[in-house]
């Protein structure tokens, strides 16, 4: 392989690796705005703002088109970060352009003629996509209309800045620093939207409590730090092995949680035991001697609030402690002849103490 085709490839999984940070999904109007602008200024039928990815080019800020995605063998996008430097891209004339005379926007009903770009370009000068400009009549691109386009690039490539940025706030404020997992208040709005569902759509919930039995004394024993190390193999044990129906997150202290979603009594109950059983594998593999109490509840008809679903949770992990610790106690909130009925199982016997 030569080493400019093996540049290349670093280059592009760079390149991905960058776009990929800034998350950028959904329409912005900021950048509708932006690209009203620019047909204004430009006097075009169409303007987009777009990023280019593995496969499409999505669209994430448009005025006069109404397509969201483009595969990337159709996109004069992605051909444009290809070949342009940090200078606009344009095509006098598509037809005549043996780049794009066979590209179905040019010979179908759109009849694009003109394209003109400026570049999306990141921190590190990865191109992720354009501000673009396409028009229907063949025609050039004057040096003012060059300008237009890189101050509105650059002011496109803002916008996404501050994108990221809120994004990266808004999940520092939802991650706990310890573990790496979402944080109570991440853990209440889950919940809360697992109530919504429950109500409105009949999807049942569970709701597993988890407390480290043993962890004060690793701390008195060992150090603080001894007891951080053993929070944070929960946490990695927990992100890892969590599925995609279930979301973990630490509470404070050593209380953790766990979201189920759409199962059943039985399920649920299965799903506590293999939690249970990975974090018992995870701590003994490390040389912690701790165990695990666990309160599980399956909502099949709606709490009243967060606050009353993780009363119901921290009763059962309260008998689980009471009752010797190391072990699940599950409750069940249904549907009676109408009226909410709650059922506690006893302690699960196939859960001994270690």
């Amino acid at each position: 392989m030569a080493a400019t085709e093996t540049q290349m490839r670093a280059n592009e999984t760079q390149r991905l690796r960058t776009l990929r940070s800034y998350d950028a999904s959904g329409l912005d109007h900021g950048l509708d705005a932006l690209c009203g602008q620019l047909r204004r200024s430009l006097d075009v039928p169409f303007a987009a703002v777009t990023l280019v990815d593995e496969t499409h080019t999505r669209v994430i800020g448009r005025d006069g088109v109404d397509t969201e995605s483009v595969p990337n063998d159709q996109s004069f996008c992605a051909l444009a970060i290809r070949e342009m430097g940090p200078a606009p891209f344009t095509v006098v004339d598509a037809l005549s352009d043996p780049r794009f005379r066979s590209n179905p926007f040019v010979t179908d009903g759109c009849g694009i003629r003109f394209y003109a770009a400026a570049p999306l370009i990141a921190g590190d000068g990865s191109a992720l996509g354009c501000l673009c400009a396409l028009d229907t009549r063949a025609r050039e691109v004057t040096a003012t209309e060059r300008q237009t386009l890189v101050d509105l690039s650059r002011t496109a490539m803002q916008i996404l800045e501050m994108r990221r940025h809120m994004q990266e706030a808004r999940q520092l404020a939802l991650t706990d620093a310890l573990t790496k997992l979402p944080n109570r208040t991440a853990i209440e709005s889950e919940i809360g939207k697992a109530i919504a569902a429950l109500d409105q759509r009949h999807c049942p919930f569970s709701l597993l409590r988890l407390d480290v039995d043993g962890l004060a004394r690793i701390n008195e024993t060992k150090g603080q730090p001894a007891g951080d190390r053993l929070l944070q193999l929960i946490g990695e044990a927990l992100r890892q092995k969590t599925r995609r129906s279930e979301t973990a997150g630490r509470l404070d202290g050593d209380d953790f949680a766990l979201i189920i979603l759409g199962a059943d009594p039985a399920m649920a109950l299965a799903a506590g035991c293999r939690i249970k059983q990975l974090l018992d594998k995870a701590v003994a593999g490390a040389g912690y001697d701790v165990t695990f109490s666990i309160g599980l509840v399956t909502f099949l008809s709606a709490p009243a609030d967060v606050a009353t679903a993780m009363r119901e949770t921290d009763a059962r992990l309260l008998e689980a402690k009471r009752g010797g610790r190391n072990q699940i106690v599950e409750a069940v909130v249904g549907q009676s002849d109408g009226r909410d009925q709650l059922a506690a199982t006893a302690p699960i016997a196939r859960l001994p103490p270690i």
